[in-house]
């Protein structure tokens, strides 16, 4: 069920029985006074101050991120919507233009020049970070990835450990890496799923088969 379709079966609901309270907690969400955000991502800080609408936008989001997933050629339109998610519409850039020569050396050197702009990217992303920080972030986003739940038992050492460290890791990502370099470094790589470029490599390596055969 669409979200937006879900949230008018309920919204009145909540308004006609907790209308006072509603309005009491939505208002002291939206004064940046008394609302210590850590990690403000737009959406989130959106969210907070307005939950229906920012529920609705979460989903529209989510969505586009999931169809450009599904795309042949979805590179650029992937990086556009992960870039919508983080609420940073700016645009990266051209894309670095594939050969079209029929030679392997020009795709060979076209591939080391994506990754090494690719390399160029991610270490003006992460530059803020120490080696230090550098190695928590990869090791916690493993263990992240495996092992996160939205809520942890402040009673439970274990959990209020983990809960530390899930929110260094948050915080590290959201105020010392810049995340526009980050999606350039990703969308740069990305181009290697190019398909026009990976038919015209495949023939140039074709040609190049047949000719030491011969």
């Amino acid at each position: 069920m669409p979200v937006a379709l879900l949230l008018s079966k309920v919204r009145g609901d909540v308004t006609r029985e907790q209308g006072a309270e509603e309005a009491a907690v939505l208002a002291r969400l939206a004064d940046p006074a008394t609302n210590a955000v850590l990690f403000r991502l737009p959406l989130v800080v959106q969210t907070l101050a307005e939950p229906w609408r920012g529920i609705e936008i979460l989903e529209q989001r989510v969505f586009r991120v999931a169809v450009a997933t599904l795309r042949q050629q979805s590179a650029a339109e992937l990086t556009t919507a992960l870039q919508d998610m983080l609420g940073r519409p700016a645009a990266l850039g051209a894309l670095m233009a594939f050969p079209v020569s029929t030679k392997p050396e020009a795709h060979l050197a076209y591939i080391e020049a994506l990754l090494v702009e690719a390399d160029r990217r991610r270490e003006r992303a992460i530059e803020a970070l120490s080696e230090s920080e550098r190695r928590f972030l990869f090791e916690h986003a493993m263990f992240l990835a495996d092992n996160f739940v939205p809520q942890l038992s402040e009673q439970n050492e274990d959990q209020r450990v983990r809960a530390l460290l899930n929110n260094r890791f948050f915080k590290l990502t959201a105020d010392r890496i810049d995340g526009m370099e980050l999606l350039a470094a990703a969308q740069t790589v990305a181009s290697l799923a190019d398909e026009d470029w990976l038919r015209a490599a495949r023939a140039a390596f074709s040609t190049m088969s047949s000719s030491s055969q011969a």
